[in-house]
Formats: structure tokens, sequence, C-alpha cells
């Protein structure tokens, strides 16, 4: 049977990697690859695949308004605090927001180095780990089951989530179509001039 509905696009120059596709797709048709340069990128299984259009309709790629993103309002600001400024990438902002969140009984996801130096993106509630999503990454980072974590903390904690505009737009996307409410989810938008897969 011809699959019209799926997700259809050049996965090797244009997916975000993101993995919403693989999250929303209620046979588990959709895996994550890594290509040969290391980005993360989709494989259907089409004998899975029951042409739902769920991946199509919530892939960040083929949904991106640019028009809508300019028209918000964007803030911007630093740490009073210089030693703590001097040890952040940009000012320390996400320092000051990510103690707030663990100050209020909340949680945050963020982007650290793995055991074996890879970018991943982890949640917690631990001090410790924040020192370790401090920095700048500069490759592209693996959500894993980040958000489908966050979609169950939401029920009962606050979320801080930082990453990429494509990986934000796409946690948007997965809670808006599985209608999880998300007054207590705030996203940090990190813009990058260019990103590297992790064999580049």
């Amino acid at each position: 049977m011809t699959k019209n509905k799926v997700i259809n696009f050049d996965f090797e120059n244009n997916c975000y990697g993101c993995r919403n596709c693989e999250n929303i797709c209620p046979k588990k048709a959709i895996k994550m690859i890594n290509n040969e340069e290391g980005f993360i990128i989709p494989k259907i299984d089409y004998e899975k695949c029951i042409d739902c259009g769920l991946c199509t309709q919530k892939c960040p790629y083929l949904h991106n308004n640019q028009e809508t993103l300019m028209k918000r309002k964007w803030y911007g600001g630093y740490l009073k605090d210089e030693k703590e400024r001097m040890q952040s990438t940009s000012g320390g902002m996400f320092t000051a927001l990510a103690n707030w969140f663990l100050d209020n009984d909340g949680y945050v996801c963020g982007c650290v180095w793995n055991e074996e130096l890879e970018a991943t993106h982890i949640i917690t509630n631990k001090i410790k780990d924040i020192q370790r999503m401090r920095g700048s990454k500069y490759v592209q980072s693996n959500l894993n089951s980040c958000v489908l974590e966050i979609k169950k903390l939401l029920a009962h904690h606050k979320v801080l989530f930082t990453g990429t505009p494509c990986q934000v737009a796409a946690i948007k996307k997965y809670m808006k179509i599985t209608k999880i409410y998300i007054q207590w989810l705030l996203y940090v938008r990190e813009f990058l001039h260019q990103k590297f897969g992790k064999n580049m």
C-alpha cells in the first residue's frame, strides 16, 4: 500500500533530529539512527506504518513559521555576579533560571557531555547537573526520551527546557498534539550559527 501521509523529505540535509516523529508514532514504526556524519535522522519501517500522518503533522521542519517567530518579544540579560558570569558562555542567564527552577521544586532539561563525550539532553533537579549543562556544545544534541519525561513531569512540576529553536519547536508541537497543559514549561532558545554532527 502506498504511504502518502508518512513523513517524507530530505532527512540527510534538513532533519532537526528532534525525535518528534519517533515519539508520536503510535505503532513505533520510526527509529532514529545516526548518519555517516553523526546527525540523528529517522528510519521508517513501512511495514509497521499505518499512514496516520501524525509524524508529518508534528515535524518542526515541515511547519517552520519564521514570520511568527520574528513577531515575538525577546528578552536578554546577564548575571550580576561577575564570578558566576565568567564561568558561563552567554552572560549566565541559564544558571539564574535553572537555580530558580530548582529552588521552586522544578526540573531542568539541558545538554551535557556524556561518558562517550556525546552531547545529550538530560532532565534533573540536582545542582551538580546544572554545572554540567553550562557552556556551549556546538554539536547536535540527542534529546533521547526527554520529551516523554517532560510530559510526565508537567503533571506536578515546573520544567525549564533549554535547547535550539528547532528543539523548542518540536517539544511545543508534541505537547500540543498530546494535549498536555504547559503553563509550567519554560523554553529558552539558544541561537546558533551552525551545528555539527558528532562524527565531523
